[in-house]
C-alpha cells in the first residue's frame, strides 16, 4: 500500500508524462488522463476524512 506521499508522488510523474505525449502520442495521452483521473479521485477520498478531523473541510 502506498502512503499518501507516494500516491501524490505517482500522480506528479502521470502529469509529467501526460504532458510529455501530448504531441507524440494522443492515444497514450488519453490512458494516462483516465488513470490520472481515478488515482486523483482515490487520493481525495483518502484525504477527505483526515481534513474533516482537523477542521479544514473546503465548501
Amino acid at each position: 500500500m502506498l502512503t499518501r506521499r507516494q500516491h501524490e508522488g505517482l500522480i506528479e510523474d502521470h502529469r509529467e508524462v501526460m504532458a510529455a505525449t501530448e504531441a507524440s502520442d494522443p492515444v497514450t495521452q488519453d490512458i494516462l488522463i483516465g488513470q490520472l483521473r481515478g488515482l486523483e479521485l482515490f487520493l481525495w477520498f483518502v484525504r477527505l476524512p483526515g481534513e474533516q478531523r482537523l477542521g479544514t473541510e473546503h465548501g
